[in-house]
């Protein structure tokens, strides 16, 4: 009788610890997942698809061809053979629009 009454005491120790190890913030942080995939899902099937940049790489290389502040940070992001980051801090034509 001793030996199950030290059973018992020792499993609901273990089972006492085990659950208060789980995070408690796991759960609604797998909901709100969970609510995301599901608006994806339905985005998808109702025939959403992202809207087309305004721009494109089509060869252009330069600050002097560029229109605006925001075409040349698109050329300079995506279009490998842009050259308009001279000093590389990831600013484009600072000297052309001023930034």
């Amino acid at each position: 009788m001793k030996y199950v009454l030290v059973f018992l005491v020792i499993f609901a120790a273990i089972k006492y610890l085990k659950q208060s190890d789980e995070p408690q913030i796991a759960q609604p942080v797998i909901d709100k997942i969970n609510v995301i995939e599901q608006v994806e899902t339905d985005l998808i099937s109702s025939g959403y698809s992202q809207p087309k940049s305004l721009y494109e790489c089509d060869g252009r290389e330069y600050c002097s061809q560029m229109n605006s502040y925001e075409e040349a940070v698109f050329f300079n992001t995506y279009c490998p053979e842009a050259k308009m980051d001279g000093d590389g801090d990831g600013i484009p034509c600072e000297r052309q629009f001023g930034r």
